[in-house]
């Protein structure tokens, strides 16, 4: 086990070494392109994504609707949409196909 002091030095030289490092950029959301939008649908009650980019996929547990999909969906009622909204949430990363 290591002393209090031991502890205490390790923890300085790792703040220190920390400081010292460059600092990564952050990201600016208004920079690049856009490859996806959250959307609050009202149809579902709920949020969902809206991608334009294929290789989009969502880490919140959200469904994800990609917009190759979007003429097979306008053409469907609220229930066949919720319906497709839950497969999608049961299935993260599936996708409608005609």
């Amino acid at each position: 086990m290591r002393s209090r002091e031991e502890q205490e030095r390790i923890i300085k030289r790792a703040l220190s070494v920390t400081s010292e490092m460059p600092q990564q950029p952050r990201a600016d959301a208004t920079e690049g392109r856009v490859i996806a939008y959250l959307i609050a649908s009202e149809v579902l009650g709920c949020d969902v994504w809206f991608a334009l980019d294929d290789y989009f996929e969502a880490d919140d547990g959200l469904a994800v609707f990609y917009a190759d999909e979007l003429p097979f969906l306008a053409t469907k009622d609220t229930e066949t949409l919720r319906e497709i909204h839950e497969t999608k949430l049961k299935f993260p990363g599936s996708r409608i196909k005609q």
